[in-house]
């Protein structure tokens, strides 16, 4: 086995770059983006009910 050169079923050699005109930004920019829609949406989905609250 030493002596044999196997291909990567998983590395695609001919990968494409992005283009600079297409819409890029960080993976922690979209984590808060997320973290903020999810808050307001909890925000407008939970209801605060005076007799259930704190139970």
């Amino acid at each position: 086995m030493s002596g044999q050169v196997r291909e990567s079923s998983i590395a695609y050699k001919d990968v494409v770059r992005t283009k600079p005109s297409h819409f890029t930004m960080p993976t922690w920019v979209l984590l808060i983006f997320l973290c903020v829609v999810f808050y307001v949406l909890k925000s407008f989905i939970y209801l605060k009910d005076e007799k259930r609250h704190g139970k």
